[in-house]
């Protein structure tokens, strides 16, 4: 989630600094502004944010991370090891606009290639429940999955204090779609048949649980994201998110092998 929250707060941090200072947009747009935020950000994500105690972001590797979900139909818990996502910065911008009288930016972001997620070993226990039946399963083995056409579309709203020169995001809307997920881990009761469904379970339940439940996914990234996200603003600087201001170079990124 901090992948999100940092670009969330890059976009915030455009804004207000093209509005801070509009000549040094050299008669640019806001809109412009932010777009070339995004890009900067998505360009330094192989590197990372050392600034901001943020490592490579692409490929992002995590070597252990605790699960703990629970919803009435799935749940699991337990421990991933070695996690490697890819390709989280291969998005284009299908739009931006932001209107400075009514302080709203509105962003859309869609991966065209897959966001492919690899765990060398994982230790999960996991129910599943369908049609009545709930089948409790334990698994230790490899994953390999993959979300196919995600799109993101970004809605907020913000207020900049000119005081202290702090941006706070006072709405925040988040709409997620998804065209298909792959699915392939290994461990789940065997390699075979009932492997296979539970695999194609899974796929249908982040596709349901995502593209039917808009508005569920809305009000927990308002409850949830919004005051880490307004904290994260709190505690760092528009310059610290939104580089290369008064005429400084852009850094460059050269990813580490």
């Amino acid at each position: 989630m901090k992948v999100f929250v940092v670009l969330f707060a890059v976009v915030a941090a455009a804004c207000a600094g093209t509005i801070d200072s509009p000549f040094e947009a050299q008669g640019r747009s806001i809109s412009s502004s932010i777009e070339d935020a995004i890009t900067d950000f998505r360009d330094q994500m192989p590197c990372g944010f050392e600034s901001l105690g943020i490592g490579p972001l692409a490929p992002a590797r995590i070597s252990e991370q605790g699960v703990d979900f629970q919803r009435q139909s799935f749940g699991v818990e337990g421990e991933v090891h070695d996690l490697v996502l890819y390709g989280l910065n291969k998005f284009n911008i299908l739009k931006c606009k932001a209107n400075a009288i009514t302080s709203k930016v509105q962003v859309t972001l869609d991966w065209p290639e897959e966001i492919k997620a690899e765990i060398t070993n994982y230790i999960l226990k996991s129910f599943v429940k369908q049609r009545g039946l709930t089948v409790n399963l334990v698994g230790d083995g490899l994953v390999d999955f993959a979300l196919q056409g995600l799109t993101i579309d970004l809605n907020l709203k913000y207020s900049l204090s000119i005081v202290t020169q702090k941006i706070k995001i006072k709405e925040l809307k988040v709409v997620i779609s998804l065209n298909d997920c792959v699915s392939h881990i290994t461990g789940l009761l065997g390699d075979g048949f009932v492997n296979r469904k539970i695999n194609e379970f899974i796929c249908e339940f982040i596709l349901v649980g995502l593209n039917d439940n808009q508005q569920g996914i809305t009000n927990n990234i308002e409850d949830t994201v919004k005051p880490i996200l307004n904290k994260f603003l709190e505690e760092h600087p528009l310059s610290e998110l939104v580089g290369g201001g008064n005429g400084e170079p852009k850094p460059v990124c050269v990813p580490p092998q």
